[in-house]
């Protein structure tokens, strides 16, 4: 019987972690500025500002990318906000780890809307928090938060050479490392 319970428990662990997990942000997916860039409304747009200030370090590791209406419009990581600029009307934004959270927000043009997210405890990772947040809760949280954006696509090619080279390079040190050390005995 405590075979069966112990096989049910695994079995019920690799399905969670399988099926539930949501595509998480890499490395090279976001690049955290020095400064805020100066982002101004553009005529029929609206801006929101999406802000996750940290917590007692919770959820201090996690990263997560930020939809509307489905499509990744940016990342979140802990004490990081960015700016993004939108259409009038009803939008749906979502974020997901091993679970999903949305909020609904209907934009108008001019305005400039705020979304604070967050994270709780979960079961296996840590799950996200979102809602609509003030001005107020924004400016109190800005001196902690750091800028963050998606990367372009030539960023993102650029990190991964980078990150090719300097994995060859330390290869190749350890290579001409056991080399030396196979001649020297």
């Amino acid at each position: 019987m405590k075979l069966n319970f112990r096989f049910a428990m695994l079995l019920l662990a690799c399905f969670a972690l399988l099926s539930g997990c949501a595509k998480m942000p890499e490395p090279e997916d976001a690049v955290v500025e020095k400064s805020q860039p100066k982002i101004a409304h553009d005529a029929g747009k609206a801006l929101v500002y999406f802000f996750r200030p940290g917590h007692l370090y919770f959820g201090l590791g996690a990263t997560y990318f930020v939809k509307e209406d489905g499509r990744e419009i940016g990342v979140l990581d802990y004490n990081t906000f960015f700016i993004h600029k939108t259409t009038p009307g009803k939008h749906t934004y979502s974020i997901s780890t091993e679970s999903t959270v949305t909020t609904d927000i209907f934009v108008k043009a001019g305005q400039t809307y705020y979304v604070k997210c967050g994270y709780r405890v979960g079961f296996l990772v840590g799950r996200p928090s979102m809602r609509p947040g003030t001005v107020s809760e924004f400016t109190k949280s800005k001196p902690d938060l750091k800028y963050i954006r998606l990367t372009t696509k030539n960023e993102k090619e650029a990190m991964k050479a980078k990150e090719a080279t300097e994995t060859n390079a330390k290869k190749s040190k350890k290579v001409k490392t056991q080399e030396k050390t196979k001649t020297t005995n």
